[in-house]
């Protein structure tokens, strides 16, 4: 080898030269012994792991909304009055949604249901023997038919009041208040074909009727209709618009179906029109989950 190459011709390693010693390893720089080098290098691994196991653990976690329970269920407002001939639809606690999801929705029209092991009432009872004798002698009367399926359901007797109102709506089909009271105790039992079909009724009779057509829209979504859900609220929003219950309505059913971004402007509209209702916390946190990367 030539004297002053810097680098071997076979393999390019560096060579020694006198104005370029090769530099001492930091080992022999210490002057480490072999053991001790060993048991440095095992402190420099536990340190390196220890640090990734603290980065790790200390990463931001994903906040999970599978858990959540739907708005209004921990404490459901009271049940609203049933629906007279001259009054519109009541609103009532809100129900699970039909997928199982737990996203936040608007709550559902419901009737005053009472259940089975409701105490007996002298007063109700009195006036449904009242009714059953003015039916005795007119079984024809959709009024009184109506009337005392309004009180049946007072009492609890909820299958008894829905065969009434049917009765009434068979007698005046074209009366859109007795559709409305069946419709809506079908809703709040449950019934959700049962009520959409009464609805749809009332809104043939009524076609700028909104109660009706927000109760169609919420119906469709319980029962997990969200692409007809999606066209009721449209119709709903244009007899009223700037309704935050619609948009979180909207929003719930266009989730579901995966519209993602559509979703997450109508849960925005509803803050802007709601920002201080009970409900836009909960908002707030499925809007944050949603709109993460």
């Amino acid at each position: 080898m030539k004297a002053g190459r810097e680098y071997c011709l076979r393999c390019f390693a560096p060579l020694p030269t006198a104005e370029k010693p090769l530099p001492v390893p930091v080992w022999e720089s210490l002057g480490l012994s072999r053991q001790a080098q060993m048991v440095l290098g095992v402190v420099v691994l536990v340190v390196v792991v220890a640090l990734v196991a603290v980065i790790w653990t200390s990463e931001m976690p994903v906040v999970d909304d599978s858990d959540n329970v739907p708005l209004r269920s921990a404490a459901a407002p009271a049940a609203a009055p049933a629906v007279s001939p001259a009054a519109a639809p009541a609103a009532g606690a809100a129900a699970a949604p039909a997928s199982g999801a737990a996203l936040p929705m608007p709550p559902a029209p419901q009737a005053a249901v009472r259940g089975a092991e409701a105490p007996a009432d002298a007063d109700l009872e009195r006036r449904r023997d009242e009714y059953l004798t003015r039916l005795a002698s007119t079984p024809n009367d959709a009024g009184t038919l109506n009337a005392l399926g309004l009180l049946l359901q007072k009492m609890g007797e909820n299958e008894d009041a829905l065969a009434r109102f049917e009765r009434a709506i068979a007698l005046e089909p074209r009366t859109p208040a007795f559709r409305m009271n069946f419709a809506n105790l079908a809703a709040a039992l449950g019934q959700w074909g049962r009520a959409i079909d009464q609805y749809r009724e009332t809104l043939l009779l009524a076609r700028q009727d909104y109660p009706a057509q927000y109760a169609l829209a919420i119906a469709l979504q319980r029962k997990g209709d969200d692409e007809l859900a999606i066209a009721e609220f449209t119709k709903a929003r244009h007899l009223k618009p700037g309704q935050a219950l619609i948009a979180l309505g909207l929003a719930a059913s266009l989730e579901r179906i995966g519209r993602k971004d559509e979703a997450i402007r109508e849960y925005r509209d509803f803050l802007a029109l709601q920002p201080n209702s009970g409900d836009a916390g909960r908002v707030r946190i499925h809007l944050a989950t949603l709109s993460r990367p």
